[in-house]
């Protein structure tokens, strides 16, 4: 019975043997060097085949060849641990071999020590794993290395200067790591190095200088502690495509021309650090861009008429500056902007009405700054608007009669502004709304009696602080989502609105300071969600029922009342 047990314990493991082909012999004794969990997820069988193993799972060998020489390794994602240092030998010693992919795997331990002996591979991908510990130096061994992501790993030291010594490096991807340190100036004078990722690391310093002939496509620097201000070699980098290096703490004046070498560039975000000044000319020339992201930074200035020349723009965010004077009427020639966001800066004059050229707009965010004058009717022919966020600035007269053009608005809020006259009924035809707020403002007349009959996904109603009169209207929870139901502060009149306090999603429900009168039913269904009730300042006679006593957060809100 015990050989009957080893026999077929032996047919389950292959063991190698020396009339395997090579490369079988050698991607066989890899995958016995693993755990007993991960040998069974690779299915790779002994064979005396010259050619079987290219059929293996994650296997390839070179095409149009006879001799059958395996030229890729590819197991991403397959659940594969172990201790990556005591199996990887194995994988050098395939002839031929030029591409291993372990990547999203679960091995741990540190970077092999062999790795820098493979000097047939050109391609290697370790990322999202569970390696530790600093990176060897001997990784960067010259050779034909031409890739190399040790990304989403738990690395931790300093990037090691013989980084430099691969001549040949094109890629390199050290993210989400714990590296410290500087960036070794080895590392940026690679002149074939085409992408580099360091995001999401604990490096500092000030950003090394850019080899003359720079050949960068992509350099993503974000989430470190980077400080002193943008090399202006990076003019070097003609081909360049994308600049990230934000959210870190790097700062000063941006020299005007840093940027106008750099004609091929698509993206570029410098949010969240310290730069000050005007914003460069020279970004106003760069006609490729298609994301320009500098919030949260001290830039101060206009936003230039120039702007018309980035036509290929998609997302302009400016916010969190201190940027002054009005938005430029250029802004109508950025027919595939979608992105619009100037909010909290010291913007002031009106909103251009060429800005309803802007046909591809889906967000437009410019809360907290001094803009005034009209919403300009021509707002209505964005049909992709989704967001509109005017919050906090100086908006006179009525909210645009054609709003109901704007079919795909979920968000419409004007909070804190000098707008008046009355809600359009349009208004109600807006079925994608989810957030209504047009608090402190001057406001008046009667809410549309149907507001929220056709919008089922309604979760914030906040009308607080402006003039409206008549009856609340008792469809606002049609789409029994409402959340935050707000009339604070208006001229209403009427009874206590039954319908929308059994909306079973209320949180916040508040009618404070309006002139309604009559008594609190009884029956007020299932109240059990909300955590703020006031109705002060009513002229609300009678009992409050127990249930929404007891449950809301504010029972100093409730008035002087008798608690049923």
């Amino acid at each position: 019975m015990l050989l009957l047990y080893l026999g077929y314990i032996l047919f389950l493991v292959p063991i190698p043997s020396a009339s395997q082909p090579p490369a079988a012999l050698q991607l066989l004794q890899f995958r016995n060097s693993l755990p007993e969990t991960s040998k069974s997820l690779l299915q790779w069988n002994q064979t005396t085949s010259s050619s079987a193993h290219c059929s293996w799972p994650g296997v390839s060998c070179y095409s149009n060849e006879t001799d059958f020489r395996v030229e890729k390794l590819e197991l991403k994602g397959y659940g594969l641990s172990g201790v990556l240092e005591d199996s990887y030998s194995f994988l050098c010693e395939v002839p031929h071999l030029v591409l291993v992919d372990l990547s999203g795997n679960n091995f741990g331990g540190s970077i092999p020590a062999v790795l820098g002996n493979c000097s047939q591979l050109i391609d290697v991908n370790l990322n999202s794993n569970h390696l530790s510990g600093p990176i060897p130096p001997y990784v960067f061994k010259p050779g034909k290395l031409l890739a190399l992501n040790l990304g989403s790993n738990k690395l931790s030291g300093m990037i090691p200067a013989e980084v430099g010594q691969c001549k040949r490096l094109e890629f390199l991807s050290l993210e989400k790591n714990s590296l410290s340190g500087q960036i070794p100036s080895q590392l940026f004078s690679i002149q074939s190095l085409r992408y580099l990722y360091l995001t999401l690391n604990k490096l500092n310093g000030t950003l090394p200088d850019l080899p003359s002939r720079c050949s960068l496509l992509e350099l993503q620097l974000p989430e470190n502690s980077f400080h002193g201000p943008l090399p202006s070699s990076i003019s070097n980098c003609h081909d360049l495509l994308v600049l990230n290096a934000s959210s870190n703490h790097l700062g000063g004046v941006i020299e005007q021309d840093i940027f106008k070498g750099l004609m091929q560039l698509e993206r570029l975000s410098l949010d969240h650090n310290k730069f000050e000044g005007q914003i460069p000319m020279s970004f106003w020339s760069l006609r490729n861009l298609t994301r320009l992201v500098l919030w949260n930074n001290s830039f101060s200035g206009r936003i230039p008429e120039d702007i018309r020349q980035l036509d290929q723009l998609v997302r302009l965010d400016l916010s969190i500056n201190n940027l002054t004077g009005p938005i430029p009427a250029s802004v109508s020639y950025l027919r595939n902007l979608e992105i619009m966001y100037l909010d909290k800066n010291k913007l002031s004059g009106p909103l251009p009405p060429g800005i309803g050229n802007c046909t591809s707009l889906v967000d437009i965010i410019l809360r907290e700054n001094n803009i005034s004058g009209f919403i300009p009717p021509e707002i209505c022919g964005l049909r992709n608007l989704e967001y509109l966020m005017l919050n906090h600035n100086q908006i006179e007269g009525p909210i645009p009669h054609c709003i109901d053009s704007l079919i795909s608005l979920q968000v419409f809020s004007i909070l804190g502004n000098r707008m008046t006259g009355r809600i359009p009924p349009g208004i109600t035809k807006l079925a994608n709304l989810t957030q209504l707020i047009l608090s402190l403002n001057k406001l008046e007349g009667e809410i549309p009696s149907d507001l929220g009959k056709n919008i089922p996904g309604l979760f914030i109603l906040d009308l607080k602080g402006n003039q409206f009169t008549g009856e609340i209207p008792s469809a606002a929870c049609s789409g029994s989502r409402l959340w935050h139901f707000i009339l604070d502060d208006n001229k209403f009149t009427g009874g206590f609105p039954t319908e929308i306090i059994k909306c079973k999603s209320l949180i916040r429900f508040s009618l404070k300071n309006n002139r309604l009168q009559g008594s609190i039913p009884n029956d007020m269904g299932n109240s059990s969600s909300i955590e703020y009730f006031n109705i002060r300042g009513n002229m609300f006679e009678g009992t409050i029922p127990m249930r929404i006593s007891f449950q809301a957060q504010y029972q100093r809100n409730l008035g002087s009342f008798k608690i049923l």
